[in-house]
């Protein structure tokens, strides 16, 4: 499990305080026994954030419902194999980037955006992520 000290140097807001943003380079040092923990009060996951961190299997909650923004790439190539939940309704986007996708590669088996506010999707959300099975849309997706 992360430790509250490690986790507070990893995400902060832009005043460095309160836990509300991961910020670039990952948290790849932080994370033991392939578990990372993340804070309910979790609003941005930057760029790059979790970007092929290979300790990263397990990620909990995936992600909370706090969770406003998550930038491009965020958790490309990173080995998570939890179910992914996108609960928040001020969540309205994730991002693509011309062929990188925000969870590309990941070992996500399944993904619900029901409950959120996606309105829009980026290119290759999902791309080589072959453990993908059923992905619930919310009725806001156009």
């Amino acid at each position: 499990r992360i430790s509250s000290t490690a986790l507070r140097k990893a995400v902060s807001d832009q005043d460095n305080r309160n836990w509300r943003r991961f910020l670039f380079p990952a948290v790849a040092d932080y994370i033991e026994d392939h578990d990372l923990y993340l804070p309910d009060t979790l609003r941005t996951i930057g760029m790059q954030a979790f970007q092929s961190c290979s300790a990263l299997t397990n990620v909990v909650p995936f992600l909370p419902a706090s969770v406003t923004s998550i930038d491009k790439r965020a958790f490309m190539n990173a080995p998570v194999q939890n179910a992914l939940v996108l609960s928040n309704p001020n969540l309205t986007s994730i991002p693509g980037e011309g062929s990188y996708g925000v969870f590309q590669g990941t070992k996500v088996p399944s993904a619900d955006f029901s409950q959120s506010g996606i309105t829009s999707l980026g290119s290759r959300l999902f791309s080589a992520v072959s453990t993908l099975g059923e992905v619930k849309f919310p009725p806001t997706l156009t």
